[in-house]
């Protein structure tokens, strides 16, 4: 059996052929077809903000390494010095880019429990972007069930 979700696509993101609008609503079945896959990745490869369905919710979901999309989710999602935001990922091997170590604890508990609710925190690498770091330097990471990215 397959769920029906829907990813929205920012207008900065559509084709400069179409009317302007406030967003385009892709719905799709789980799981995504190419076609799906692909306008969500040039939306974000775009510097886009998606609308991604997790197992509890929708995300907001931009490229981590873009500067322009961690501002424009900023502006929608208000300040967060208080509050970094968590990184989707959707692949376990995805945390390298973003950790340098993977505890033995951590380990066993992306086994069992990812996909999933569980967020686990790692000490993050020095690069990532401000508005995914704690004060106490650890990003939040996690894989959603159904994992679409």
């Amino acid at each position: 059996m397959t769920a029906s979700y829907g990813v929205v696509i920012p207008a900065s993101c559509e084709s400069r052929n179409r009317l302007p609008s406030m967003a385009t609503i892709l719905p799709f079945n789980f799981p995504p077809s190419p076609q799906i896959i692909e306008q969500a990745l040039a939306c974000v490869q775009a510097g886009g903000v998606l609308a991604v369905p997790t197992d509890s919710f929708y995300a907001l979901a931009v490229g981590i390494f873009q500067p322009a999309a961690l501002e424009q989710l900023l502006a929608i999602k208000g300040d967060r010095a208080h509050k970094p935001f968590p990184v989707l990922i959707g692949d376990p091997s995805q945390l390298d880019q973003l950790v340098d170590e993977v505890p033995e604890v951590a380990k066993k508990l992306r086994q069992q429990f990812w996909p999933g609710l569980l967020t686990l925190l790692f000490k993050a690498q020095a690069h990532l972007p401000p508005v995914l770091i704690s004060e106490n330097g650890s990003v939040r990471a996690t894989i959603s069930s159904p994992p679409l990215i």
